[in-house]
């Protein structure tokens, strides 16, 4: 995590969301399902997988922007928060 300097595992089993709660990081969302687009924050390095990408718009894609609470992790990853 990039602002905060936090630096964790991740599970498998969880979303980018929940590790960051699990870990003290407090990531603002409104639905969890990737629909609203309230805790869109931006990938700074690495890769994730999203089950759904509904919340971001184009141009929040083509920054780099991801919906940590229906986000995977599938390489070590750095987001802005």
């Amino acid at each position: 995590m990039s602002r905060s300097s936090i630096t964790y595992r991740t599970s498998d089993k969880e979303s980018l969301l929940e590790s960051s709660e699990r870990n003290g990081v407090l990531i603002p969302f409104g639905c969890r399902q990737g629909n609203c687009g309230t805790c869109a924050t931006r990938l700074l390095s690495g890769n994730v997988q999203m089950a759904n990408e509904e919340g971001l718009t184009e141009q929040m894609r083509a920054h780099g922007f991801i919906l940590p609470c229906v986000s995977r992790p599938i390489s070590d990853i750095s987001l802005d928060v």
